[in-house]
């Protein structure tokens, strides 16, 4: 036991012994070798695979294992739409190794855009120079260089739809006549996929999304027909085989309808759900309503948009990051130069969404006396009109959201009045209270229920010609508190001349001296 446990520490020992001892000037090991006079050049010894428009690096250790100094010539010689340039930008270099060098070459490998799949052979080839005996030798080897493209038509090529083989006699089984024959069947799934679609989604949907249904099914379906459309076309021209460069220029263009399509789909279907879920919300959240469609309406509008441009741009090769830095500074320098007219449009989105005011509603507001009627509230304004429609005025929006708004109509249509009335000293206060409240209760637009308060008099002030009173009561309609107001003076003034009671009338006594 104890010799075999001495055997393997000494194994152990050795071996790390001679991983320290090993050359440091030794090439990595991995990968193939080629070898001229005292240079060895390690590459790999798998296939490299590149997709196509891509690019990749070969990585080359050239390796001096002698002691003189040698000038080493490396050349590629690419093909079959792949190139291969040293980092001077050629296709060979040179360069001089010291004795026991080692020196790490990268080779930048780019392939066309428009290649197709398949295998390219990467020939290299070393010229080495002895400085001390001039004595030259050369080596050769290849590398092969795998490419994938999405562009390549070779899976596809004469097949039924990409994937079958074309099992049609002569001329039919020709990759036109198969290209044709995938198009039109592609049209034939489409309409088949979206009526059974429909058909399935129809026995879903309850009987009040009926209508909705009907109005998805009849603004997105020639959408959705006219894409996959476009599919075919595009799959259509890989079956028949065409060029690579047709097949680019007809993806670049589906890929940019597919957005506008994605983008109407989507903008259809919104306009047709924002409603419906606006409909559903009034009925469980208080102030929500369809009064807030065309503002979402507008909002979804512009991120639809934006996306779809923002896709657009980076389908046609932009980098967004740029656009989008860019975009952030030109919006930094507009928003420090248009703070104002940010600040009346986010008051308007203020306005909108919350809602303390809408279309039609009378208010008072702190720095206007006078009752004004809602018109119209925008983005960037609020436009009032004076109570009797003579003046209109319009408001920023950044001052309306930011001052006192006393809204009168916003919950129902009752008001509450204030009826005052000055009579004579030593009149039957009494008296003259109950003949307010009468003629009140006897006027049939004044709240008398219990919904709200019921009219009420009270002596408000002592003056020097008459007693003051006052009585408040509800009307039911804050269109006409103004009218209903005078009237109800009318026949108080009717019941006090009726009852005895007098309206105080200012005496002034006035002395003449005779000197």
């Amino acid at each position: 036991m104890v010799s075999g446990k001495k055997t393997a520490a000494l194994f152990a020992f050795v071996a790390v012994a001679a991983l320290l001892l090993m050359p440091l000037t030794a090439d990595d090991g991995s990968g193939n070798l080629a070898v001229a006079d005292d240079i060895t050049l390690s590459y790999p010894d798998y296939d490299i695979l590149i997709g196509a428009g891509d690019t990749d690096t070969l990585d080359l250790h050239v390796n001096n294992n002698a002691s003189e100094n040698y000038t080493v010539v490396l050349e590629v010689v690419s093909s079959g739409g792949l190139s291969a340039n040293f980092n001077n930008g050629k296709s060979f270099t040179d360069f001089g190794l010291t004795g026991g060098e080692l020196l790490y070459v990268p080779l930048t490998l780019e392939v066309d855009k428009f290649s197709g799949s398949g295998t390219s052979d990467l020939e290299i080839s070393m010229t080495c120079t002895n400085m001390a005996t001039e004595a030259v030798t050369s080596v050769s080897f290849g590398v092969h260089i795998q490419i994938s493209s999405h562009l390549a038509s070779e899976d596809q090529f004469n097949k039924i739809l990409g994937f079958f083989e074309n099992p049609l006699p002569y001329p039919m089984n020709t990759p036109a006549f198969t290209a044709v024959l995938s198009f039109f069947l592609w049209i034939g799934l489409a309409i088949f996929i979206l009526s059974a679609a429909y058909l399935a989604a129809k026995r879903l949907v309850s009987d009040e999304t009926k209508e909705y249904f009907r109005e998805i099914r009849k603004e997105l379906s020639w959408l959705i027909f006219l894409a996959v459309t476009v599919y075919g076309i595009s799959e259509s021209l890989s079956i028949a085989g065409v060029d690579a460069q047709y097949i680019a220029l007809s993806l670049s263009i589906s890929a940019i309808l597919y957005i506008i399509l994605g983008a109407i789909i989507i903008w259809r279907a919104y306009k047709i759900i924002i409603p419906m879920f606006f409909s559903k919300m009034s009925k469980d959240v208080k102030g929500v309503d369809d009064t807030l469609v065309p503002l979402f309406n507008m909002l979804g509008k512009i991120v639809i948009a934006t996306v779809a441009l923002a896709a657009i741009l980076a389908t046609l090769g932009f980098n967004l990051v740029a656009i989008l830095t860019g975009a952030g500074i030109l919006g930094l320098a507009l928003s420090l130069g248009a703070q104002n007219s940010l600040n009346q449009f986010f008051s308007g989105m203020t306005l909108l969404i919350s809602r303390p005011i809408r279309e039609g509603d009378l208010v008072t507001m702190k720095e206007h006396s006078a009752i004004l009627r809602v018109k119209s509230i925008g983005l960037m304004n609020t436009t009032f009109h004076s109570w009797e429609n003579e003046e209109v005025i319009v408001m920023p929006n950044s001052l309306v959201a930011s001052t006192v708004i006393t809204n009168m109509s916003s919950k129902n249509n009752a008001y509450r009045i204030l009826i005052y009335a000055g009579v004579a000293h030593g009149t039957d206060l009494e008296l003259a209270m109950r003949l307010m409240k009468e003629a009140a209760y006897e006027h049939p637009n004044i709240i008398t229920d219990g919904s709200f308060d019921t009219p009420d008099t009270r002596v408000v002030e002592f003056r020097d010609f008459d007693v003051r009173l006052r009585m408040a009561a509800y009307v039911d309609d804050v269109e006409s508190f103004g009218s209903i107001g005078a009237k109800l003076r009318l026949v108080i003034y009717d019941k006090f001349r009726e009852n005895g009671v007098k309206l105080s009338i200012p005496e002034m006594d006035i002395h003449i001296s005779e000197s």
